[in-house]
C-alpha cells in the first residue's frame, strides 16, 4: 500500500504514528509513504500508483478545499465520483472563504 502526502515532514509524521500504533503488523511493513512536494502533484502520483494497481491512500492538508482542482482530479484518480461530492466541496469552500474574510475584516478594523 502507498500513502501519499503533500510533504516529506507529513510522511515522516504519519509513518511515526503508524509505527507507534502497530509496529509489528505485517501490512504496515509493506506500506510506502510517498510525498509529492505539494497538492498540485498529488493527482499525477496517485494516477501512476493506481495504474500499477498499488492500493493507495492520500493524506492532504485542509487547504485542498481552496480550489476545485486538484481535488476533483484526485477524487477521480481514486475512482471517486466528483459529481456526487461537488456540492459538499462547494459548501466547505464557501464557508472557509467567509470565515477567512470575516477574520480579515475584524483584524483590519482593530488595526
Amino acid at each position: 500500500m502507498a500513502i501519499v502526502c503533500e510533504g516529506d515532514a507529513d510522511c515522516r509524521f504519519y509513518s511515526a504514528i503508524a509505527d507507534a500504533i502497530e509496529p509489528q503488523q505485517k501490512d504496515r511493513r509493506d506500506t510506502l509513504f510517498a510525498w509529492t512536494n505539494g497538492k498540485h502533484r498529488l493527482p499525477t502520483v496517485v494516477a501512476a500508483l493506481h495504474g500499477l494497481n498499488v492500493p493507495t491512500r492520500v493524506v492532504v492538508d485542509f487547504d485542498i478545499f481552496e480550489e476545485e482542482q486538484p481535488l476533483a482530479k484526485l477524487v477521480g484518480n481514486l475512482d471517486g465520483d466528483w459529481s456526487s461530492i461537488r456540492a459538499d466541496w462547494e459548501f466547505i469552500n464557501n464557508q472557509s472563504r467567509l470565515n477567512f474574510q470575516d477574520q480579515t475584516q475584524t483584524k483590519l478594523k482593530r488595526e
